[in-house]
């Protein structure tokens, strides 16, 4: 890394920010179940970085060392891929260690409050057989054990599924016995027990029970594993092939995906070396690739947990409950943006208006077409339904449907054929670009011609996450902003850049540029020679008084004048000229650009009112 820069590597500071939310898990002023919905939270965050971020600088590294390309890096902080590689693994074993001291003290927390996590090491005698009766009944018949040895090859290992690994003792030395936890499985475990609610973990009770699989005698050392696998695509790899429809060439990427090789192994304290080494072997992992942890290997069972204890009533575990404000139950979005703008800012305001004006707009005889831009959806979107409603009613309705929204695109490609069936025209977009817009045009024709409603968001149109991430959402009738988003989605309709708008930014052509060239504006406005405080207040601030300055030194310097034809007798000009040359100095001063020379002409005629006419006329009084 540059000793010299002022940037910090993208990657760290990631990692740094994934930090503080995971120290919001032990957080006292955050209540409690908000603290174990925290820990969950990083533990997803890190999940997706690994799949992302650390995938594609794994890709990188790997091609750098096949062209012997060692030399590319960033360009901020001058680090390669390699090097981030090698700075983020001791940063996220470190966050690991913290993470655990978090976990052991939310588990004491939240046995403070009624909710205990079954320890499988210290049951007593009627928990061991309530356990083990569960275990034989409701997981011993769906399990799916598996060897490995000379007959029995590797099997695949999914990503982020949480797998038993058992050190198996044979007749001729060992085997390696595995059994899948599927994700199919129930994996939080709730019994009422003593005035408590316990919970435990599926695959912590199919550990504690793998000998009633392998044997009792065959089980040597056993542990948890988990694999975290690139999920980053590219999706030009499936572009070869023109002919096949873009949507088939997503959903064989996505089939593809699963089996990216693996970037991280989370594995549980007691992991026998023999395992890892074969693990990393068949994995192609590197030891530093390899994170030991006491906490469970994947968090989100808090949720569920948080969930039931929400259902039990605990207000005072959670924040209290926030809901957005919700509008007249005759309210009219659609009348109201006809009289004026409209914006709406996500979730202090709800989004329900904006899904009525689309069920309106979908029924209302004199809308002809609905033309919207879909990034992530809701998997039961209403938003969806009203286009489709629109496009059986006869509307045109025209979808863009970006296939590659990250982890959603299975969702998408789902949408987007039942959307195609309804009737609507589906866009997929650029090759180059993703469409990341958030635009709706609803165009009527009515007596007066066509009008348009336009609609200009930052959120997604997703109702479920509208009530979670702060957005806004711009609703005009304007006519010259319809006829512009009209012409976007005609570009759109046609994969062409959008090269020339008035009213509206669009990227790439007509965004960040139009940004900068209004902050150069700002710049140069603000521009002042070093722009040092003596000088901003010379060049800003006097100058605007110097017109009021120059008025009232002229006028008085006029008057005294015109009293006393002081200045005609001096010169030999007529009286009525008396006011040419104040007039000719305040020219000279005020239409000149150089204040200095300005204000110097504005001395000199207060001098001359003060140091003349005034002494001439007292003199004048005092002879008459």
């Amino acid at each position: 890394m540059k000793e010299d820069t002022i940037f910090i590597n993208r990657e760290l500071s990631w990692l740094d920010f994934n930090r503080r939310v995971l120290v919001l898990g032990k957080d006292k002023n955050v209540p409690l179940a908000e603290q174990v919905k925290f820990l969950a939270i990083y533990g997803s965050n890190l999940d997706e970085f690994f799949m992302v971020r650390v995938g594609s600088l794994q890709e990188r590294a790997n091609l750098a060392r096949s062209q012997k390309d060692k030399d590319k890096r960033e360009n901020k902080t001058n680090m390669t891929a390699e090097e981030q590689l090698n700075a983020i693994m001791p940063k996220v074993a470190h966050l690991q260690e913290d993470c655990d001291k978090y976990y052991e003290k939310a588990l004491e927390n939240l046995d403070a409050c009624g909710y205990k996590k079954v320890n499988f090491d210290a049951m007593d005698k009627e928990q061991e057989r309530f356990w083990k009766k569960y275990f034989q009944n409701e997981l011993f018949p769906i399990l799916s054990p598996q060897i490995v040895d000379n007959r029995h090859p590797f099997p695949f290992l999914r990503n982020k599924e949480i797998y038993l690994g058992a050190l198996l003792k044979e007749k001729e030395g060992q085997s390696l016995g595995m059994i899948p936890i599927s994700s199919q499985m129930e994996r939080l475990i709730l019994v009422r027990r003593e005035g408590k609610t316990e919970f435990a973990l599926t695959e912590e009770l199919v550990l504690h029970y793998a000998s009633l699989i392998f044997g009792k005698d065959a089980v040597q050392e056993k542990c948890l594993f988990r694999v975290t696998r690139n999920a980053d695509i590219d999706v030009k790899e499936g572009m070869m092939d023109h002919d096949i429809d873009y949507r088939e060439i997503m959903a064989d990427l996505l089939k593809r995906r699963r089996k990216l090789a693996a970037v991280r192994l989370q594995v549980t304290p007691t992991a026998p070396q023999e395992i890892l080494r074969l693990l990393c072997d068949k994995l192609e992992l590197s030891h530093k690739r390899v994170f030991a942890q006491k906490s469970p290997l994947d968090l989100s069972f808090f949720y569920k947990l948080t969930g039931k204890m929400e259902a039990e009533g605990n207000p005072e575990l959670f924040y209290p409950s926030a809901r957005p404000m919700l509008p007249p139950q005759d309210y009219d979005l659609a009348a109201e943006v006809e009289k004026h703008d409209v914006l709406l800012s996500y979730p202090y305001q709800s989004i329900r208006p904006f899904i009525a004006m689309l069920k309106k707009a979908a029924r209302d005889p004199e809308v002809i077409s609905i033309k919207m831009t879909l990034y992530r959806m809701a998997r039961e979107s209403q938003i969806v339904q009203a286009l489709i409603e629109a496009a059986e009613n006869g509307k045109e309705v025209v979808a863009l449907v970006e296939l590659r929204a990250r982890f959603d695109e299975q969702n998408n490609i789902d949408w987007s054929k039942q959307l195609e069936e309804a009737g609507c025209t589906i866009l997929y977009g650029f090759d180059d670009y993703k469409v990341h817009s958030k635009l709706t045009l609803i165009t009527k024709k009515g007596p007066q011609g066509y009008s348009y409603i336009t609609q200009i968001g930052t959120g997604n149109y997703n109702e479920k996450t509208s009530e979670l991430y702060t957005d806004y959402s711009f609703i005009t009738a304007d006519l010259g902003i319809g006829e512009e988003a009209s012409n976007v989605f005609q570009n759109l309709a046609v994969q062409k850049l959008t090269e020339t708008t008035e009213k509206m930014l669009v990227a790439p052509l007509r965004f960040k540029s139009v940004l900068l060239d209004e902050m150069d504006r700002v710049i140069n406005a603000a521009k002042l020679d070093g722009a040092y405080m003596p000088r901003i207040y010379g060049k800003m601030i006097i100058p605007q008084l110097k017109g009021a300055m120059g008025s009232c030194i002229t006028i008085l310097a006029m008057y005294a004048l015109r009293s006393f034809d002081f200045i005609v007798s001096l010169v030999g000009y007529t009286t009525s000229s008396a006011w040419t040359l104040p007039v000719w100095m305040y020219n000279e001063a005020f239409q000149s650009n150089n204040f200095a020379y300005s204000a110097a002409i504005s001395c000199f005629l207060l001098a001359l009112v003060l140091v003349l006419i005034l002494p001439l006329t007292y003199w004048t009084n005092r002879r008459k």
